[in-house]
């Protein structure tokens, strides 16, 4: 059993492949995810019949106290577990997806992570709709306490290096719907992450053409100075976060300045 109420904001634990709210929460809506789901998107695809278990998320997730607020805010809130493993040489991810561009400006929809236990890596990729050429490809390495912002256009999955759950907690609007058929028709992200003896390899995907150089960063990893954990911070102050229903008015350099506000740090970005 992992506790994971102390960096989390509320009572949560890791039972098995589940988590377990040991507060009054909102209903999760459950999505499970095996091996025969991203059938599509594996490097090396396989007619194995094992069909092991990869992830589950747990959306519209928030303590009853919160409900409201959220609804108000046109806001979501949901925690993603990736289980540790391989398959056919390939650390488990999930599927990769975009958000459908809306607006003025025909953006997706950004998003907000802070990572709550794990090891891993978040592969995102910029491409303007209908999201075929990709000119921008970034790796972020991550572990407990890291904070990812996926700007606008951004595709992006998660990948789980490490031996133990990856979780992690995903602010962002609550109409949002996945569109995965880019992901799909080239077998996957713009890079593949490979069990290697030296470690987790990272390699690009050929049926990607003129991909760019990969970027790899850090997500920086920070203590708040308010409230002391993350998820308390941002349902304290929902009404900083109307771009993430509004990707017109996302400024990087905004977002980054309301962030330092709240933890009185720096945070990872693309």
């Amino acid at each position: 059993m992992q506790v994971l109420t102390e960096r989390a904001g509320l009572a949560v634990e890791i039972d098995s492949r589940r988590l377990q709210f040991k507060e009054p929460v909102t209903e999760p809506r459950l999505s499970v995810r095996t091996r025969s789901n991203l059938e599509a998107v594996w490097r090396e695809p396989s007619r194995d019949p094992a069909d092991p278990e990869l992830y589950s998320v747990y959306w519209g997730t928030v303590p009853i106290r919160d409900e409201a607020a959220f609804r108000q805010q046109d806001l979501d809130h949901a925690y993603v577990m990736i289980l540790p493993g391989t398959w056919q040489g390939e650390y488990f991810k999930t599927q990769g997806h975009y958000h459908p561009p809306m607006g003025e400006n025909h953006l997706g929809h950004p998003e907000l992570y802070y990572v709550l236990s794990g090891q891993g890596l978040f592969l995102l990729q910029h491409a303007a709709p209908p999201d075929w050429q990709v000119d921008d490809v970034v790796v972020v390495d991550v572990e407990p306490g890291g904070i990812v912002i996926v700007p606008p256009n951004y595709g992006h999955l998660t990948i789980n290096t490490g031996a133990e759950p990856l979780v992690f907690e995903a602010f962002l609007a609550n109409w949002l719907q996945p569109v995965t058929a880019s992901y799909q028709a080239r077998q996957g992200g713009a890079a593949y992450c490979l069990q290697t003896p030296e470690g987790p390899q990272i390699v690009p995907n050929e049926r990607y053409e003129r991909l760019p150089l990969i970027r790899r960063i850090s997500a920086t990893s920070w203590e708040l100075a308010t409230s002391g954990v993350f998820y308390s911070a941002v349902a304290s102050h929902l009404d900083r976060f109307a771009w993430l229903r509004e990707p017109d008015s996302f400024h990087l350099a905004q977002v980054e300045s309301e962030l330092r506000e709240l933890a009185g740090a720096g945070v990872g970005h693309a």
